[in-house]
């Protein structure tokens, strides 16, 4: 009988330790050397906090390979290691040094941390931007050790010295690209996802990709959620006009506009493509924007997609960016527009002060060229 239980002892922890899929991340400490990408309504670029001098490692990327899998939410263990697999999520949060907004952040923050681990098999990156120890210490004190929890099942936390958001973001994207992961979920401290039932996937997306396969989004490249709070948004009227084709199907759409929020990006060091990243010296609104256009400038694809909604946990009130966002905005534009003129991107109206739109028809056709506009592929 003894025989027997260790037996069914040793093929129980056989099977798990095969189960196990932890993606480890390899040092990203190395310059970007050529032009990149950004972020639309983000977060502006934040002065560097000269009170913090050194970056404190609370987990070391290095030390990914010991941490636990989760094991949490997916239907089948089958499916959520291959969640845990093929997507990586790398988020940037802020230390503000207004109080009242900090407060409300933080909190927007751990609940946009619990909302993840209890809806998805994603593993949680933290750059921890102009956070101290104590606030580290504070928070998990707080919020009952939320970004613990998140390393425990194979996640990161790094403190780091306060940066411009542009900045934070490229270290993100260095990091993604020297990881397994085949998709890099770039994030701000409070994007999740809205997730009734009349929000399409939502949550589900992560799997259901997952059971497809990256063969099933070969010409999909950058993709984003919907986001009900910006005009041509209505998700409700989009559904409506074709149910069973976003009831069945995940549906892809060529749009530039990328909200830096929230946004998914091909690995492509992994795939042997030229990597995107944003140029440093761009240090004005608008690097989502940037991001996007450097994208289809490299000919890779840039779509929304209509199975996510993007929620917003904090309002723009407490926004790192505050008011005057139009005129900062065309300001963006219009430095956008003249990075790449050579390419055929230009503004639609230059002359008019108030118009911050820029004109793509030309841009599109020296860059995107032949790659589809839409990409359908049937949920599994």
């Amino acid at each position: 009988m003894l025989g027997i239980i260790r037996l069914m002892f040793s093929i129980f922890a056989t099977k798990r330790k095969a189960m196990k899929k932890v993606t480890k991340i390899i040092n990203d400490n190395f310059v970007a050397s050529f032009p990149i990408s950004s972020t639309v309504d983000d977060p502006p670029i934040m002065p560097i906090n000269e009170a913090i001098q050194e970056t404190n490692e609370v987990n070391s990327s290095s030390d990914l390979s010991k941490a636990n899998p989760p094991l949490n939410t997916s239907s089948a263990d089958g499916v959520a290691t291959e969640v845990t697999k093929q997507f990586g999520a790398f988020i940037t949060s802020f230390r503000a040094s207004d109080d009242n907004k900090w407060r409300k952040r933080r909190k927007a923050f751990a609940q946009q941390i619990t909302t993840w681990l209890d809806n998805t098999d994603v593993q949680l990156h933290f750059r921890l931007s102009g956070w101290g120890q104590k606030d580290l210490d504070s928070f998990e004190l707080d919020y009952a050790g939320c970004l613990a929890r998140a390393q425990k099942l194979g996640g990161s936390v790094k403190l780091v010295p306060g940066a411009m958001l542009i900045h934070n973001r490229i270290e993100c994207l260095k990091a993604f690209y020297t990881s397994d992961y085949d998709w890099g979920i770039m994030m701000d401290d409070d994007a999740v996802l809205y997730e009734k039932a009349q929000h399409n996937s939502a949550w589900r997306l992560f799997p259901e990709m997952a059971k497809n396969g990256q063969a099933a989004y070969a010409e999909v490249d950058v993709f984003f959620p919907n986001n009900p709070g910006k005009p041509g948004g209505g998700f409700n009227v989009k559904y409506a006009a074709d149910p069973q084709l976003y009831a069945r199907n995940h549906v892809f759409e060529r749009n530039p506009d990328l909200k830096g929020s929230m946004f998914i990006v091909r690995n492509f060091r992994k795939a042997g493509r030229h990597e995107v990243l944003p140029d440093p010296s761009y240090t004005i609104h608008g690097e989502d924007t940037l991001f996007a256009t450097e994208a289809i400038k490299r000919g890779c694809t840039v779509m929304k997609c209509w199975n996510i909604n993007l929620k917003e946990l904090v309002g723009e009130r407490d926004s790192y960016f505050g008011g005057g966002r139009s005129t900062a905005m065309r300001e963006a534009h219009v430095r956008i527009a003249e990075m790449y003129k050579g390419d055929g991107l230009r503004m639609r109206k230059p002359d008019d002060q108030s118009s911050k739109t820029l004109e793509r028809k030309e841009f599109y056709a020296n860059c995107w060229k032949a790659r589809p506009t839409k990409w359908t592929t049937p949920k599994p």
